[in-house]
């Protein structure tokens, strides 16, 4: 196996695979980085009405009490409503500032951390007190979320990170992350099927498929051959292609922080632990696609045909996503994975760990039906090759 694998390594070094790979991801990383920017501009000018809607709640309440300790009677204010209007007042003030500094768009400097922190801090002791009447009710805020952001920033001071500009800042840690999203799956999945599908259908193609096949290795042993070695190029290549575009990266945005934390529904993930599932869950996702891809190269015997197939999936993974919003029927086939970010994020019907054991239970099937396709076409012998 391993002397299969080395050869179709030399085959796909020899056919320039790997040079095409690294400009097919180096196309694929420039369309990822376009999206960030844009979804970041977004990202910003959603997140500040949302910072501006606690300022109201907050503000509307201080006015209100303050303006009955200053003009009803002296013998009416009790301390109790002095100590309200204090608490509202400071709650007022601390999310003030946030807002100020969520306004200035490039102005962000070391102390957002700190009046994040006071902010969320703020609002989840409003939640709690003994004098919380539901007022932060319409923002949407639960106490298990006021908490959560509390801790969230909390963990931020505590190993002195300086919060990110917006959620989708492409710095080269958080581009590994938010890299892997819908549009710029859809052309990892393309760049991964094609140089897969051509490695299989090149021997049809070709016309080299009778010497091929009648070498003294099974036919199952060859695709897995042909399968290992596409991975393998197609990882080195995305690594040579990442290392290539990190430097632009790193000069417009910095590396970032390996410790930064991500609110992943209702826990806070550090960095390693985010990305790695959402690695898994793109592995697990290409393997399916993959799998796909070789049972279908070997039906067609065809590149044009089989690339047809994948792509025919795509679109109507697209057109569902559009139409349809997300629905538990359709959750359970992988072709709609494509968003794996938003799968660990948890706005998906499915976790992202049903979903790869879903990924991992369609690939064992898959697989059970290639062995049975391969061992049907062996016993039809020349005429199905």
């Amino acid at each position: 196996m391993v002397k299969l694998v080395q050869a179709e390594l030399r085959k796909s070094w020899k056919m320039h695979r790997f040079l095409m790979a690294v400009l097919c991801f180096l196309c694929f990383m420039g369309c990822a980085y376009a999206f960030d920017i844009h979804k970041g501009l977004a990202y910003h000018y959603q997140e500040t009405p949302n910072v501006r809607l606690n300022y109201d709640v907050a503000r509307n309440r201080f006015v209100e009490l303050n303006t009955i300790v200053k003009f009803s009677p002296a013998d009416q204010i009790t301390p109790e409503i002095r100590e309200k209007r204090d608490l509202w007042e400071d709650t007022y003030n601390k999310i003030y500032r946030y807002l100020l500094l969520r306004q200035e768009y490039e102005g962000y400097t070391d102390r957002i951390t700190q009046v994040a922190y006071d902010s969320a801090a703020s609002i989840y002791d409003m939640r709690t007190h003994a004098y919380y009447e539901g007022e932060f009710e319409e923002t949407g805020i639960t106490l298990k979320q006021a908490k959560l952001e509390k801790e969230y920033y909390q963990y931020m001071l505590e190993h002195d990170i300086v919060m990110y500009e917006n959620g989708n800042e492409p710095t080269v840690c958080n581009f590994l992350i938010y890299m892997f999203q819908n549009e710029t799956m859809i052309l990892f999945v393309i760049i991964a099927a094609f140089f897969l599908v051509d490695a299989i259908c090149s021997d049809f193609d070709g016309n080299c498929y009778t010497l091929v096949y009648t070498q003294p290795h099974s036919r199952i042993r060859m695709m897995c051959a042909k399968v290992i070695s596409i991975l393998i190029m197609l990882t080195l290549s995305f690594v040579a292609a990442f290392v290539l575009f990190s430097p632009w990266l790193l000069f417009q945005h910095g590396f970032g922080y390996l410790d930064y934390p991500y609110i992943v529904g209702n826990e806070i993930l550090s960095y390693g632990q985010f990305l790695g599932r959402i690695a898994l869950l793109v592995i697990m996702t290409l393997l399916f696609f993959a799998a796909v891809c070789v049972i279908a190269a070997n039906v067609f015997k065809n590149t044009t045909n089989t690339l047809l197939l994948i792509a025919a999936l795509l679109i109507v993974q697209y057109l569902v996503n559009m139409f349809f919003k997300v629905h538990l029927w359709y959750g359970w086939l992988p072709i709609f994975y494509l968003e794996p970010f938003e799968i660990v994020m948890g706005n998906y019907p499915l976790s992202s760990f049903a979903c790869m054991g879903i990924c991992l239970a369609f690939i064992i099937v898959l697989w059970l039906l290639f062995v049975k396709v391969i061992k049907w076409l062996d016993l039809k012998g020349s005429e199905a090759l």
